[in-house]
């Protein structure tokens, strides 16, 4: 139902630790990048991997973050960078232009208000 609290589940591949630190990380991330969509979303679900594990790179971090939205497909976007909270903002950032895109096209029905936007 409507207004509950969107559920946010957290995982990680077997180089990362899903530590105390890590989850409120992502927490603080999807609350604030996705906030917004709160009120729609089901449930969010971050995934968090090392690809490289212990050697190291530029982009050895993926996050993968899905958002589930009421009445809706669910929503993805990826992002892979240095660092952890790096991957988990970016890939946050890029869901949200995504799920904006998403809400966008399901109000407009060829340029014009969708029957639920008459209706309210």
């Amino acid at each position: 139902p409507r207004g509950t609290r969107m559920q946010i589940e957290i995982g990680t591949d077997n180089h990362l630790d899903a530590t105390d630190q890590l989850r409120a990380l992502v927490t603080a991330a999807v609350e604030h990048g996705l906030g917004r969509f709160a009120p729609s979303l089901t449930r969010v679900i971050v995934h968090v991997a090392d690809e490289n594990g212990d050697k190291g790179g530029d982009a050895d971090v993926r996050c993968t973050v899905e958002a589930r939205p009421e009445r809706h497909r669910p929503v993805a976007a990826t992002h892979a960078a240095a660092t952890v909270p790096l991957a988990v903002a970016r890939a946050v950032r890029k869901l949200a232009r995504a799920l904006g895109r998403a809400r966008d096209r399901s109000t407009r029905h060829k340029g014009k208000p969708s029957m639920d936007q008459l209706a309210t």
